[in-house]
């Protein structure tokens, strides 16, 4: 296939992800991108942001539907503040000082952590839009069906009918439209971040820090992916005809607090640091500590579902966030293990409550 996937990818046995390995690759020049929403970033957004990682926000979303970046409020010391209607979709949303969700958001990440690049995912398609509309066509002559949705000036969403491309090529929401029109497929935003990623870097392998939302549906649609890839090729010059896309596992990634919070951390970490010391046969049993500490420190494995995470709204800068070094050369899968351990022992206070 023109996309060769690695989905959950942490590495290999000898040579295990961590943290220092991806931003070493974006040193030696690879793109590493991670594509949360518009909203409130949860903790691993904030860990991606303070290491320098390339936040491109998602924008097409829709507040009742959104249930990890709860993008109609703010999120401030464990409460949410409502910012316009949860049934208003996120690129009409209007905040109470005026700026739109969007630019609301957006500004947020980036006055708190300017040493990184912060775009959404129209930004980013609007640097060469002749460029995205022609992936736009790749896709239409492709997939059959692709486009499903279009919405109006007043913000309402609708199922549709693709008709043809020519009309489509001048109704394209954002793109060639910029007050409504048929809504960006999800592949077709993919595929337009793969491509930019190849050709800020010239390199024909791309990283993308992932949920598990994507792990999850990513495989059952390479085939399509590949598909539009394969189209867009024809009409983009300099594109590499094998690329390589790894997915890697973020969302495991919140062992960070906020610096007054510093003892939390330290504690799990100590927690963490004995169960490791511990024969494999004890291992096991030693792994019920673990989720004792998700019991007494539930910031580090609570459900973001629950809306009372720290987000960017509780920091001021990167320097507010306490990220020790131990936590960068932990390998991702492990840590990966420690965070389901963790919330397994914030959902006991959960249900105890």
């Amino acid at each position: 296939m023109p996309i060769v996937l690695h989905n959950g990818y942490t590495g290999q046995k000898d040579n295990p992800f961590t943290w220092q390995t991806l931003l070493s690759l974006r040193e030696r020049g690879f793109s590493v991108m991670k594509t949360p929403h518009v909203g409130n970033q949860h903790p691993s957004n904030l860990f991606c942001a303070a290491v320098g990682i390339h936040m491109d926000m998602v924008t097409f979303t829709q507040g009742v539907r959104d249930t990890y970046f709860h993008p109609h409020t703010k999120i401030q010391g464990g409460v949410r503040s409502t910012l316009y209607s949860a049934e208003t979709y996120t690129p009409f949303g209007v905040t109470p000082c005026g700026q739109t969700a969007e630019e609301y958001h957006q500004r947020s990440v980036k006055e708190r952590f300017p040493g990184t690049l912060v775009t959404t995912d129209m930004q980013l398609l609007d640097q060469d839009s002749d460029m995205s509309v022609r992936i736009c066509e790749a896709a239409s002559l492709t997939i059959d069906s692709i486009w499903y949705r279009s919405v109006s000036a007043a913000g309402v969403v609708s199922k549709c009918v693709q008709p043809k491309w020519d009309v489509i090529r001048n109704d394209i929401y954002r793109l060639t439209n910029p007050a409504s029109g048929y809504v960006l497929p999800n592949r077709v935003h993919m595929i337009a971040t793969f491509i930019w990623q190849v050709l800020a870097t010239g390199r024909d392998s791309v990283y993308h820090l992932s949920g598990p939302d994507m792990i999850g549906y990513i495989g059952k649609i390479q085939s399509s992916l590949s598909q539009i890839y394969d189209a867009a090729r024809a009409l983009i010059p300099g594109l590499p005809e094998v690329l390589s896309v790894y997915i890697v596992p973020a969302s495991q990634s919140r062992l960070l607090t906020h610096k007054d919070r510093q003892h939390s951390l330290d504690a799990v970490l100590d927690v963490i640091a004995w169960y490791e010391a511990q024969d494999s046969s004890a291992k096991q049993r030693a792994m019920q500590e673990i989720v004792e500490a998700g019991v007494r420190y539930p910031e580090f494995g609570r459900s973001i579902t629950y809306g009372d995470f720290m987000s960017q709204y509780d920091v001021s800068s990167a320097l507010d966030l306490y990220i020790p070094e131990q936590v960068l050369t932990m390998p991702l899968a492990r840590m990966q293990r420690f965070a389901q351990l963790l919330a397994q022992g914030a959902e006991k206070n959960v249900l105890a409550a």
